[in-house]
């Protein structure tokens, strides 16, 4: 159809995309998998060699970092003495996917050998929660996804301090912290900041803009519906799977596919299948440590009295346990 084809011919290919913390982490984790099963890694990597710029915020680098600070925690206190009772099911339920990432690649041929080890693929473990880790993080963030750094001080020269400051209100109680808050709140903002400095127009679709924010988020949506009413109803965020629809099917885009033909992901499966909440996990790991403790003999009979309830439990509390946690 000559006038599709006129349509992504007159897209720009240079888009400038704020990349979105969530992407960065889920690239994180593919470090180890073959490379046509890395699609975060791989999308990234074909936009950058399609001619998109992509800006790594230091509010993006600052949540990646917190990722990294917190999946330390969550294997030295709940995976670190009993990892070797995690079987593979028990690792598909760890919330951090880091650690997930982690536990399910210790025991490939070139896998990591140590949670360190993994760790060290992006910064120093040493470091990890020192200052310099920052720095560390953003040097290889950059280098590998050819990515460019913008400030806290680059996004606020793009944005009006009230309307940051309003919109950190309104996404309070969707964020865990006020920081949190506070990143999303100025990522919004320096999209249709950095759209009027550099006088971008949408006169065909709202594809027209160049300046996006790549991610997956949905949750802050209903709330900087304001926000985007005040920029001529034009969105701010685009999809991961947008982008490589564009890469798939834009002309200019011909000699990308070609050179990436065997990555070239079909689909961006970016959502994280559903698991068992936080507080079942972390209690169940503390039974693990707890039973770690005890003689064979005595697990024994725990396992035994275990047993003998579930036989008599005729009000199967079990069942409606686990179908509360959404395990069945």
């Amino acid at each position: 159809e000559p006038r599709l084809v006129d349509y992504f011919q007159r897209m720009a290919s240079d888009f400038y995309l704020y990349v979105g913390s969530d992407l960065l982490v889920r690239a994180l984790s593919e470090r180890y998998l073959e490379a046509p099963n890395r699609l975060c890694r791989n999308t990234l990597l074909i936009s950058a060699q399609g001619g998109a710029e992509l800006i790594l915020t230091q509010p993006v680098l600052d949540e990646v970092l917190g990722n990294l600070r917190a999946s330390d925690f969550e294997f030295r206190n709940q995976i670190e003495l009993i990892e070797h009772r995690i079987t593979t099911g028990m690792a598909r339920e760890v919330p951090k996917i880091l650690v997930r990432a982690y536990l399910y690649n210790r025991s490939e041929p070139r896998g990591p050998t140590n949670w360190q080890a993994f760790v060290s693929q992006f910064v120093s473990y040493d470091s990890l929660h020192r200052p310099e880790a920052e720095q560390q993080l953003r040097n290889y963030l950059t280098s590998t996804f050819s990515m460019k750094y913008r400030s806290n001080d680059d996004l606020a020269a793009l944005t009006k301090p009230e309307e940051v400051e309003t919109l950190t209100k309104r996404l309070l109680g969707v964020k865990k912290t006020e920081q949190l808050a506070r990143n999303d709140a100025l990522m919004c903002c320096a999209v249709y900041g950095h759209r009027r400095r550099q006088a971008e127009s949408s006169a065909l679709t709202e594809f027209g803009y160049k300046t996006w924010w790549l991610t997956n988020e949905s949750a802050i949506l209903k709330h900087t519906r304001e926000l985007q009413t005040a920029n001529l109803n034009a969105r701010y965020m685009m999809r991961p799977d947008f982008l490589l629809n564009f890469l798939a099917f834009a002309p200019q885009a011909a000699e990308v596919r070609k050179m990436f033909a065997s990555v070239f992901p079909s689909s961006l499966g970016i959502q994280l299948s559903k698991r068992m909440d936080e507080e079942t996990f972390h209690k169940i790991m503390a039974e693990v440590k707890e039973a770690e403790s005890y003689e064979d003999g005595r697990r024994l009979a725990i396992m035994a009295d275990c047993a003998d309830k579930l036989k008599t439990d005729f009000t199967r509390r079990y069942r409606i346990e686990m179908a509360r946690h959404g395990q069945i």
